[in-house]
């Protein structure tokens, strides 16, 4: 059904609030479904760009995207309400987050000079894993697997609420048994930066792909370096498909447990057999990466580093600092924007929570430059006829 848009912040049922962002295929904006008695949900609508309605198999991935996520019941997975058409523009009206995509706090650690505590890191790539497998998990109404696998885990999908939730949106470009179109043989989906071996060939792929793009995003979180240190797609993509050594963490940091380490290199193995079979188990060996480590750091400690790193009106540490009282918990957007006021002012000086450590002075732009990378490809999706 078509449902109009007024040109005055109404479209179809939603009033829209403010543009979260606009890329060159869709625009995102906060909205508000309103109802009787005051009733008032915030929601997240994103709209095609009416030029792209005559792309070849756009609508159809737009309209795929929806029927995934919204199949798909999982904190850790962005839910999807709404699938529509006002005014001739398709939408998908989507669960808000009040938050910032991982990429947004790898350029702000970059920033400030400092990398993310690795209790941080494993703590966000165990919730991706949660999410993760949900999805892969996931099956029809009468049981049956859907067999979906994301194909697009990047930092920019990975969302990191300022309540410390972590949440993988954007499955625009998952293949599952219930999309309405097929990827052609031969053809790559996906950012070129993220992409397995095998995805980066064109061959078929399943859960352990998104297995192996969760790796990349855990090295890059602790090491705070591109994993892939090409700009070029084409190049990128070549680089991918063959075999090569992983960094060792140890080459960009001294505080990574050997266990952590083998996790990132089991998930970056080229070969899918000799990584975790499930993000399950990838999950799982993360939590006790965790639990060694005292298994106590949870959503308020990610909350605090994420409003901490968001704060520039502080001065990155010149060595690992801790806090020296109990973790703040961070409760609305609002109220991070009124401290930052208050620190702006000179009200309020905060220390580095837990496990926050200056990188080299080197590497101090790591964050702009991994930013650089990843953002060349969040026009569109890569492809390329293999």
């Amino acid at each position: 059904m078509d449902r109009s848009d007024d040109g005055d912040g109404h479209f179809g049922p939603y009033e829209l609030k403010w543009e979260i962002g606009a890329g060159g295929m869709a625009t995102v904006h906060a909205a508000s479904l309103p109802g009787p008695g005051g009733f008032e949900k915030i929601v997240c609508i994103k709209r095609i760009r009416p030029e792209m309605t005559e792309t070849e198999g756009f609508v159809d991935s737009f309209v795929n995207e929806a029927k995934l996520a919204a199949v798909i019941t999982h904190p850790n997975v962005v839910q999807v309400s709404d699938l529509g058409v006002a005014s001739g523009t398709y939408y998908i009206a989507m669960e808000y987050v009040a938050g910032v995509d991982v990429l947004t706090l790898l350029q702000a650690a970059g920033e400030r000079g400092v990398l993310l505590p690795v209790v941080a890191a494993t703590y966000v790539a165990r919730e991706l894993c949660e999410g993760l497998d949900a999805a892969h998990r996931q099956g029809d109404m009468s049981g049956r697997p859907l067999g979906i696998v994301h194909r697009d885990v990047s930092p920019q999908n990975v969302l990191v609420s300022y309540e410390g939730q972590v949440k993988i949106t954007d499955f625009g470009v998952a293949k599952s048994k219930m999309k309405v179109m097929t990827t052609m043989p031969g053809l790559i989906k996906g950012k070129a930066n993220y992409m397995s071996p095998e995805q980066a060939r064109g061959e078929p792929v399943d859960a352990r792909t998104d297995i192996f793009a969760a790796g990349i995003l855990l090295h890059e979180m602790l090491s705070g370096e591109p994993f892939y240190k090409v700009s070029d797609p084409a190049r990128l993509i070549a680089r991918a498909r063959k075999e090569q050594p992983v960094p060792p963490l140890s080459k960009f940091r001294q505080d990574v447990p050997p266990p952590l380490e083998a996790v990132v290199q089991q998930a970056l193995q080229h070969d899918p057999v000799d990584r975790f079979p499930t993000a399950a188990e990838m999950s799982y060996a993360l939590t006790e990466v965790l639990n060694e480590g005292g298994g106590t750091y949870g959503a308020t400690d990610l909350s605090t580093l994420v409003e901490w790193l968001l704060d520039d009106a502080e001065e990155a540490p010149s060595e690992p600092v801790e806090l020296d009282s109990a973790p703040t918990r961070v409760a609305t957007a609002d109220e991070i924007r009124q401290r930052r006021m208050k620190r702006a002012a000179g009200l309020v000086v905060k220390p580095a929570p837990p496990g926050v450590v200056a990188s080299d002075a080197s590497r101090a732009g790591f964050g702009r430059r991994l930013a650089k990378l990843a953002r060349r490809f969040l026009a569109a999706d890569t492809q390329e006829g293999g």
